[in-house]
C-alpha cells in the first residue's frame, strides 16, 4: 500500500473525530496531515512526514485554537436563547476560576458564584461578556 493512502485514512478519521467532538482540537491535525499527504506524494521519507504532521499539528493547535474558540464563542454568545438552557459541566467551575460546560454538543466557557463539579447539570442564568453564568439545576 502506498503511504499516501495512510494519510487519506488519517485525514478521514480526524475529520470524523472533529465532527463528533466539535472542540477544534483535531482540525489542526487534519491540516498537518494534508501537508504530510503532499510529502508522501513526493515520496519524502515517512519519518519526515510523521515529524511534519506532529510538529505542524501541535504548532497550529497551540497558536490558533484559543483565538478561534474565543471568536466563535463571541459570535454565538450574544444569543438570548442561551438563557435557561441546560448543560453539563465538562471542566469544573469555581468562583475564582472559569470552567467549561457543554450545551447542545457545543463547549462554552462558564462561571458560577460557587463551586460546581464535573458532570453536574447546570442552567444558564446570564450572559456575561463572552461567557455564560450558570447555576446548578
Amino acid at each position: 500500500m502506498d503511504i499516501w493512502y495512510f494519510w487519506l485514512i488519517v485525514i478521514a478519521l480526524l475529520i470524523l473525530i472533529e465532527y463528533f467532538t466539535v472542540d477544534l482540537s483535531t482540525i489542526w491535525f487534519v491540516a498537518s496531515s494534508i501537508v504530510s499527504l503532499s510529502l508522501a506524494v513526493f515520496e519524502v521519507d515517512f519519518i519526515w512526514q510523521l515529524l511534519v504532521f506532529l510538529f505542524l499539528g501541535v504548532i497550529l493547535l497551540i497558536t490558533t485554537r484559543a483565538f478561534l474558540i474565543k471568536k466563535i464563542h463571541q459570535r454565538r454568545i450574544n444569543s438570548p436563547k442561551m438563557i435557561g438552557k441546560v448543560g453539563k459541566v465538562i471542566k469544573k467551575i469555581s468562583p475564582d476560576k472559569m470552567g467549561e460546560v457543554m450545551i447542545n454538543k457545543q463547549i462554552w466557557f462558564a462561571v458560577a458564584d460557587y463551586k460546581i463539579v464535573l458532570d453536574e447539570k447546570v442552567k444558564v442564568v446570564e450572559i456575561v461578556d463572552d461567557y455564560l453564568k450558570v447555576e446548578k439545576c
